[in-house]
């Protein structure tokens, strides 16, 4: 894990990250944070990834930030969704496991039961934009 904490890594002083490897995938991604103004810190945001066969899920990626102390990617959430059709109540069903895999807390931009709430709209909304993206 690169992040060990808020706004922290396991670089040293002295290190400097001058490349990141992305592997190009068949499938289509999306992000969505929700902030009070655009360029604010997010409240909470979600990052997800699909890719589809045959109207089955073949891979899902899911992140989210501004939800624990680190970036979280919601494995379980993942693992809900890998094998099932494209549905929309499948879809709800796995954003809504997201609160057992996140630790938010209490800030000056939103309370942890806030971004619990939020977290399932987010992933659900997210899902949903990568699959359009998908359809293309």
């Amino acid at each position: 894990e690169f992040f060990t904490g808020p706004g922290t890594t396991v670089m040293k002083p002295y290190e400097l990250l001058h490349e990141i490897i992305i592997p190009r995938k068949r499938g289509k991604s999306s992000f969505i944070k929700v902030s009070r103004v655009a360029m604010d810190l997010a409240i909470a945001s979600a990052a997800t990834y699909v890719e589809v066969e045959d109207n089955m899920i073949k891979d899902v990626k899911i992140a989210l930030g501004s939800v624990a102390p680190r970036p979280v990617r919601a494995k379980r959430c993942e693992a809900a969704l890998i094998g099932r059709r494209v549905d929309e109540e499948i879809l709800r069903e796995a954003a809504s496991l997201v609160v057992g895999e996140i630790s938010p807390i209490d800030d000056v931009r939103g309370s942890a039961w806030y971004r619990r709430e939020v977290s399932k709209v987010l992933v659900y909304d997210s899902l949903i934009k990568s699959l359009e993206r998908v359809r293309r």
